[in-house]
């Protein structure tokens, strides 16, 4: 029997979308409990887990950049099959080594696989025509996506009670082959392949010049970039706070973390529901109060001795605001970016992982059995979210001042 047309709507398919969306927010969340247990396994500190997370935004970066140009220049689902395959290829090759060594090599190299889901799900909702269309879908998709920090821990956390943690990395196998095959069944190629790869690359340059002179394109990214830098720290060292200042042990901590979790998931549908009403402008000018006022709180409990639920409410406030600024952000960084969407949300993800990358070691580095190393960064984060939209609102104002 043939297989029914497939297309471009209907709950498959931004089902699909979401899942892809949210690979590494698996691979990294799927992953937070077992980080003290890995340290130990191969006799190191604790909150030597956090370097994994760190490994992994640094392949991710470059993977995105990668994976978007290739599916810019030969449609979205012959790169998207690919970084899935390879991203399972790692996941069994993290589940199966005994050198932490060879396992912070092949998490950097997962992390490059991983970047291809996000990036080209991305592009596909920006293949929707922009505007209110890609604005909805991206902020349905993040809802979706925001499943994962929901359910990923404690999944992983339901792992460590039955199993070790390479049953982590399996568990990550399995979920890149269901996502290749919802791919296989669900999404439609929306950007077929351009033929003249010399023409194509040499407007690389000029197509990303022109990205970068556009301020809704450089403030979107400047956004979602430091609102996730803040967002990578919790990811790093979350466990570790909470267990060694907190008694919290990590079979645990994936309950615990999805508490703060909701929140993220609250950000995002209000997005999804507010910003076809109000404006995603509005949305991002929200978000980035909130973030602000966060930040503000993690800065003030994190200078004395907060007890754990006191920490976790300014946690909390953050993930709020991460989860309206993250959709809402990107969609404002990807509307001048028209048919380089590939491109464009490439350039997005390398930006926010690279900032990630340096919040997640920043936040190991810094770490030395109290709680400072995760509030001190985030709140940092939150109110420089404020600062940049602040500053471009400002921007607008003398533009209408004669």
């Amino acid at each position: 029997m043939a297989l029914k047309p497939k297309r471009t709507e209907g709950f498959a398919f931004v089902v699909t979308l979401g899942g892809l969306a949210a690979v590494t927010a698996t691979a990294v969340d799927i992953f937070l409990p077992a980080q003290p247990s890995i340290g130990t396994a191969f006799d190191l500190p604790s909150s030597a887990g956090g370097v994994l997370v760190s490994a992994y935004f640094l392949g991710y970066g470059p993977g995105m950049m990668f994976w978007g140009l290739m599916a810019d220049r030969f449609g979205r689902l012959p790169p998207l099959y690919i970084s899935l395959a390879a991203f399972v290829i790692l996941a069994v090759v993290c589940a199966t080594t005994d050198s932490f060594e060879v396992l912070i090599i092949a998490r950097c190299l997962q992390g490059v696989a991983g970047g291809g889901g996000p990036v080209i799900a991305r592009a596909i909702a920006r293949d929707m025509g922009g505007g209110a269309r890609t604005i909805r879908l991206l902020t349905t998709v993040t809802a979706i996506l925001s499943a994962a920090p929901l359910l990923s821990p404690i999944v992983g956390s339901g792992l460590l009670v039955v199993f070790e943690w390479p049953s982590v990395f399996w568990a990550l196998a399995v979920f890149g082959v269901a996502m290749a095959l919802a791919t296989y069944l669900f999404l439609p190629e929306t950007r077929p392949r351009i033929d003249g790869g010399g023409a194509a690359t040499s407007s690389i340059l000029i197509a990303t010049k022109s990205l970068f002179r556009s301020r809704d394109f450089v403030v979107g990214t400047l956004l979602t970039a430091t609102v996730f830098g803040g967002y990578a720290v919790l990811l790093s060292i979350g466990a570790s706070v909470a267990e060694v200042p907190y008694g919290i042990p990590p079979q645990l901590f994936g309950f615990l973390f999805a508490v703060a979790a909701l929140a993220l998931v609250a950000g995002s549908v209000c997005a999804r529901l507010v910003a076809p009403r109000l404006g995603v402008e509005r949305v991002v000018t929200t978000g980035s109060v909130i973030a602000g006022l966060a930040g503000a709180g993690l800065l003030l409990v994190g200078a004395g001795s907060p007890t754990l639920p006191v920490l976790w409410a300014a946690v909390t406030g953050y993930l709020l605001a991460f989860g309206m600024l993250f959709p809402t952000g990107t969609a404002k960084a990807l509307e001048p970016a028209g048919r380089m969407a590939g491109l464009g949300a490439s350039l997005i993800g390398a930006m926010q992982m690279l900032v990630g990358a340096v919040g997640a070691a920043l936040g190991a580095a810094l770490f030395n059995g109290s709680h400072a190393a995760l509030s001190t960064p985030m709140g940092i984060a939150g109110l420089l979210c404020l600062f940049c939209r602040l500053a471009d609102l400002a921007t607008d104002r003398q533009k209408l001042d004669p």
